[in-house]
């Protein structure tokens, strides 16, 4: 038996006023996943939350708990011999979502679950009035590639379900995660506190608190983009031999639809045809740990899925880390 994927979902705003935050797009992603699966919420035995970017910059409780909640996944501690859902949260960048995957798929091979989520979203933690927690992002100074002075990722949610498959042949067949920690330079992120005014609100509410807000800087140096398709193409050639595999046996490529230009240079180097490349549509540019699950979703679509013997799943992020999935649809 293998781990299989039964659907997958995706939200994006459409809210015209104050937009949506993270936990609602995972909400809906989640929503329309167990949907399109026709499965409940309450049928759930983990849930995993994959994103970094949350509403307010949440750390405790687990977001993941927020989300069980909001979709009514046994929010509450099962009776004795009841059903109940286990929830947490995973941070691993734009590989977050495979990195759920392969827990789930631990749990699900070992018999101790039948049904498992991996959600995910990434919204502005500045959105609407969210001021309780000041939050800039602005580009830094130096040799910068690219600087924002704006979120620099589109706000969207996905969300994955899976199951155990009772043909052996089908599912994933195996993981693999690397770091080239000699190119963490190339895309780091830091927090530090500049002074300034805060809004009146919160000096009323918050007397004696000194003026500024946390800044976050992201850096992305010149060649990130360039060295993280090296990494993940070296990473890939021995994860292909280690499954007695070539290149061109690889039917469809799943890649981190980010950094720009990662796909087409991954393909090129690891030897992939690049209409094997499952390509996510211009209303997902910027998206950051649902990247995979978007590109999964239009190739499940058109059925190009389906189709494949050999689907090679692969994500990138800082660090440099590489992650890696054989699926077998």
């Amino acid at each position: 038996m293998g781990t299989k994927i039964d659907a997958v979902g995706t939200s994006r705003p459409h809210l015209r006023v104050g937009g949506m935050g993270a936990i609602k797009l995972a909400d809906e992603a989640a929503h329309a996943c167990l949907e399109r699966a026709g499965r409940s919420a309450a049928e759930l035995d983990f849930l995993i939350n994959a994103g970094v970017y949350r509403d307010n910059n949440i750390g405790e409780p687990a977001v993941a708990s927020m989300i069980q909640e909001d979709i009514g996944a046994n929010p509450d501690p099962p009776l004795q011999g009841g059903h109940g859902t286990f929830s947490f949260d995973v941070v691993n960048g734009a590989c977050g979502v495979l990195t759920g995957m392969h827990i789930l798929d631990g749990f699900l091979m070992s018999g101790a679950i039948d049904l498992g989520i991996v959600v995910t979203a990434d919204a502005d933690p500045e959105r609407g009035s969210n001021w309780d927690f000041p939050f800039g992002l602005v580009g830094a100074a130096g040799r910068v590639s690219r600087s924002h002075s704006r979120f620099p990722f589109a706000p969207v949610g996905g969300a994955a379900l899976l199951s155990r498959s009772e043909d052996e042949d089908k599912g994933f067949s195996r993981f693999a995660f690397s770091t080239y920690s000699e190119f963490k330079h190339l895309l780091e992120a830091e927090m530090s506190w500049q002074k300034g005014p805060i809004p009146r609100a919160v000096a009323d509410r918050v007397p004696g608190l000194e003026p500024g807000s946390n800044v976050l800087r992201i850096r992305e140096r010149e060649g990130y983009a360039a060295r993280a398709a090296e990494c993940a193409a070296t990473s890939a050639h021995a994860f292909l031999e280690s499954a007695g595999l070539e290149p061109l046996e690889i039917d469809l490529l799943v890649p981190s639809p980010t950094p720009a230009g990662f796909p087409d240079a991954f393909s090129q180097a690891l030897g992939v045809p690049a209409d094997r490349v499952a390509r996510v549509d211009e209303s997902f540019r910027g998206v950051h740990t649902a990247g995979p699950i978007a590109a999964l979703e239009g190739v499940m679509r058109t059925g190009q899925f389906g189709d494949a013997r050999n689907v090679l799943f692969a994500t990138v992020a800082s660090g440099i880390t590489v992650g890696l999935a054989l699926y077998h649809p």
